[in-house]
């Protein structure tokens, strides 16, 4: 065996690399130093981020194009971070990113915050004069459509914290009742300081590609949105959990198909839990 070889041997990374012809001779020494360390993250994440498995991404905070975005839960947030998110992190890492995504290693990310923190908790982080220099924004949802994609999405992902109730209950209406008694959180908790609206921009679900286009023209940047984390959509719902037929339905575009799987009582239960934001962002069913 030749002494190239035997280089290469002892190194399996960059024998990887250079044996797949996608990638052979697009590697710098310092994207290979990158490479390997990126294998065992606990030697790495205290100084770089790395961005978790399953479409995972970071709270979003740019110093350079002066934003900060909101992310509410099952509002598109993760297709919106995924979009914006090089341009909270350095151009070099971008750049590194392509080649790391094609040989099927973890991917730089945005500084490592709380993947759904409020406004508030961002503040209390990065103080309220820093946090109002920025162009800050969010998108919100009709609260009855928000709440049968978060039971499709707990339904469907068996790593949710909550998967084990829910998959126990009997179906949406349970859950519904389960979620209105004390364990909701409004979409304006996000958005709230000290009781007070603190978020430039409130986009809507309903209206995301154009009110997206209207920050990305609002901060500067030219992007598109990723369909990522969408939740699967059905004309029935009932016992499910994650991996079952029912939670493998056909997607179908958003919309009212949400209205079918409230009875009047549910329906209720959402209009009482939800009234603050059903007023301020004046939803309706």
């Amino acid at each position: 065996m030749s002494q190239n070889r035997q280089s290469l041997s002892r190194d399996p990374y960059k024998w990887k690399i250079e044996a797949n012809p996608a990638v052979a001779g697009r590697t710098t020494p310092m994207l290979m130093q990158i490479i390997k360390i990126s294998k065992t993250p606990s030697r790495f994440s205290k100084k770089t981020h790395i961005l978790p498995p399953q479409n995972h991404v970071p709270m979003i905070v740019s110093t350079t194009q002066q934003f900060v975005f909101v992310h509410i839960f099952k509002t598109a947030g993760t297709s919106v971070k995924r979009a914006i998110r090089r341009y909270a992190m350095p151009g070099w890492q971008e750049s590194a990113n392509s080649v790391l995504k094609r040989i099927g290693v973890a991917q730089f990310g945005p500084r490592s915050r709380g993947d759904h923190m409020t406004a508030s908790e961002l503040i209390g982080e990065m103080e309220l004069r820093e946090f109002n220099r920025l162009f800050s924004f969010a998108f919100v949802r009709n609260p009855w459509d928000w709440e049968l994609s978060h039971y499709r999405y707990i339904c469907r992902e068996k790593q949710h914290p909550s998967w084990s109730q829910v998959s126990s209950l009997g179906g949406f209406a349970d859950y519904i009742r389960w979620r209105c008694d004390g364990r909701f959180q409004s979409q304006q908790s996000f958005l709230l300081h000290d009781q007070k609206l603190v978020v430039d921009f409130v986009g809507r679900f309903e209206n995301l590609e154009s009110d997206f286009k209207f920050v990305c023209d609002r901060i500067g940047i030219q992007s598109r949105l990723p369909r990522l984390n969408r939740t699967r959509r059905s004309g029935r719902i009932g016992i499910f959990g994650a991996g079952s037929k029912k939670a493998e339905s056909t997607i179908v575009d958003e919309g009212p198909v949400y209205r079918k799987h409230y009875d009047d009582t549910t329906r209720q239960l959402v209009q009482e839990t939800y009234a603050d934001d059903i007023q301020r962002f004046g939803y309706s069913f």
